[in-house]
């Protein structure tokens, strides 16, 4: 085991690793866009703010009536010709995804002298009970991540925030349309890439930054697991920027961190993961075939009190048998 003061050196050099392949390097990719799209994506994203500003207040009028807001938004897309311009999007966030994630964990194999399939335990194979039972698990936490995340909204106000509230909000407001505008696939090919894009690529690349380098370099120098997993979930949910859904982020984060954790491999949680996003990609799809709408805020209370109830019944029982099954966690030598 190193020195604690030799580790904290790697965990500060991983975090500062991601943030230059993240912030700098995935920057660079504007050109490599529009050299592949023929779209000028700075200029398009000026465009698309523009829009998407002055929309702002009518998309918060909406509440959390998901489909009228998918509606809206598909007309936002109509002005900016979303059609032509979500190629490029989806390409520069792939781009920009490779870089801050696999690009970083590449430059890092040199600079922390590891192999990075042994070392984030990518050659663990996980157990069947954690891959049969993650989809069941995920469909019995909606409820729960739903009134999580209605909590959390309803904590957030300029009373509390101050002048930080108005920017929170312009953050989870362009954020949350960009991802619909990206996720309205208009066909098959469109939800394939949509797949790729925000499922697959952040669900390995993000898992091997925070969960296989940072997590396991917190439980390398001597931290207790369990901070470990909280403060890797907590620092998950904080970059994504997105602070209006920042408890139920970071919830998933310590899921994920404990799924690592006593599964022994980072597959269970890049398959969990995955999950997660491509559920949210795929309902976005049939929500766009479909004249159906949900409104969170009409759902009857009894009723959606006794789905609270059975989803964290359901989701304690699969839990529990996750922990029964766990595997121990190993350290091995940091060369390997």
């Amino acid at each position: 085991m190193l020195a604690p003061q030799d580790s904290w050196k790697r965990i500060g050099l991983i975090v500062s690793v991601w943030l230059f392949c993240w912030l700098i390097l995935g920057q660079l990719t504007y050109p490599i866009v529009e050299l592949f799209t023929g779209v000028d994506i700075m200029e398009e994203f000026t465009t698309l703010s523009s829009v998407i500003a002055k929309n702002k207040e009518a998309y918060l009028a909406l509440g959390n009536d998901s489909g009228k807001m998918i509606e809206f938004v598909k007309e936002m897309g109509e002005e900016v010709q979303i059609d032509r311009l979500r190629p490029a999007l989806m390409l520069y966030q792939a781009f920009q995804a490779l870089c801050g994630f696999f690009l970083s964990v590449m430059i890092l194999k040199f600079l922390l002298k590891i192999k990075p399939v042994s070392y984030l335990k990518l050659d663990q194979k996980p157990g069947w009970y954690f891959v049969l039972f993650l989809p069941f698990l995920f469909n019995f936490l909606f409820p729960i991540i739903s009134l999580v995340g209605q909590t959390n909204q309803e904590m957030m106000s300029p009373e509390i925030f101050g002048s930080f509230y108005h920017w929170m909000e312009d953050l989870e407001y362009q954020n949350g349309v960009l991802s619909i505008m990206m996720g309205l696939s208009a066909n098959g090919t469109d939800l394939v890439w949509a797949l790729v894009v925000m499922a697959i690529i952040p669900a390995i690349g993000e898992e091997m930054v925070f969960r296989g380098l940072l997590q396991r370099e917190l439980m390398s120098n001597g931290t207790n697991p369990h901070m470990a997993i909280l403060f890797t979930g907590l620092f998950f949910s904080a970059v994504h920027f997105q602070f209006f859904s920042f408890i139920p982020r970071a919830g998933l984060g310590i899921l994920l961190g404990y799924l690592y954790y006593w599964s022994n491999s980072l597959w269970v949680p890049i398959l969990a993961h995955f999950i997660n996003n491509a559920s949210l990609v795929i309902l976005m799809y049939f929500s766009t075939k479909t004249d159906s709408d949900v409104n969170l805020e009409s759902v009857e209370y009894d009723g959606y009190l006794f789905s609270i109830i059975l989803s964290f019944v359901a989701t304690i029982f699969v839990l529990r048998g996750m922990f029964i099954r766990r595997t121990e966690f190993t350290l091995e030598p940091d060369n390997q």
